[in-house]
């Protein structure tokens, strides 16, 4: 659904301003038009008052043929969904999709709950693209929030009447993935503790301590080791 157009009068003592926006409602329904407001917070708040979840919101006079390109540089929707959330994602779909639920009806039922966030976005995008007749395949590759590797592996999923069992694998390996991001993390992160403890001693030791000794060790009758030679006209 297009053209929805909503208008409100502002006090004189605003500027009043016209805001292009795109939108969607809890059923994945689309909606695009435009809003006058004093500023982009009232314009924002007005359009949530109607129910709808905001994708992008353009002013400073753009007019409506280019505002497709301004809303590619305005997006709210940021594409990049985190690798927790798409195993969730998969792990979900693979459950309703066993019980013979349609995809359609399986996005819409995980769009239930009213959150907003980049996830529920993405979903709302996959939704609106499976109900325009395409496959679903082809929705998570337009949203660029899965990798090629991962859109093939679903296309041949539906090809072959498996897409619930493709789901389960890919949310086992993502979650895998996850648990052995967070184990090297967590491996490395007591060397690089100790590396950044001995680099602030060392820098602590030749700005304060070795000047404060250099002229004893100057008096030395004693060889002194290269190291400390290197280090004592610093």
């Amino acid at each position: 659904m297009t053209g929805l157009s909503v208008t409100s009068s502002v006090s004189n003592s605003e500027v009043i301003m016209t805001y292009y926006y795109e939108a969607y409602n809890r059923q994945g329904e689309h909606y695009q038009g435009e809003i006058e407001a004093g500023s982009r917070q009232e314009a924002a708040h007005k359009i949530r008052r109607q129910g709808l979840w905001i994708t992008a919101l353009a002013s400073n006079g753009k007019n409506k043929k280019g505002i497709k390109d301004y809303f590619e540089e305005t997006k709210f929707f940021a594409k990049a969904v985190d690798d927790t959330q798409i195993a969730l994602f998969f792990r979900q779909m693979s459950v309703l999709l066993s019980a013979g639920i349609p995809v359609h009806e399986a996005l819409k039922s995980l769009l239930t709950g009213g959150r907003q966030g980049s996830y529920t976005r993405l979903l709302t995008e996959l939704y609106q693209q499976v109900l325009k007749g395409k496959s679903l395949s082809a929705a998570m590759e337009e949203s660029h929030c899965f990798s090629p590797r991962i859109v093939q592996l679903v296309s041949a999923g539906e090809r072959a009447g498996t897409l619930e069992e493709t789901f389960s694998r890919l949310a086992d390996f993502l979650a895998q993935m996850v648990k052995n991001r967070e184990q090297l993390k967590s491996v490395l992160l007591y060397p690089a503790i100790i590396g950044a403890t001995a680099l602030v001693v060392l820098i602590f030791m030749t700005v304060f301590i070795l000047p404060a000794f250099a002229s004893l060790l100057s008096n030395l009758q004693t060889e002194l080791p290269l190291p400390t030679k290197i280090l004592l006209p610093i």
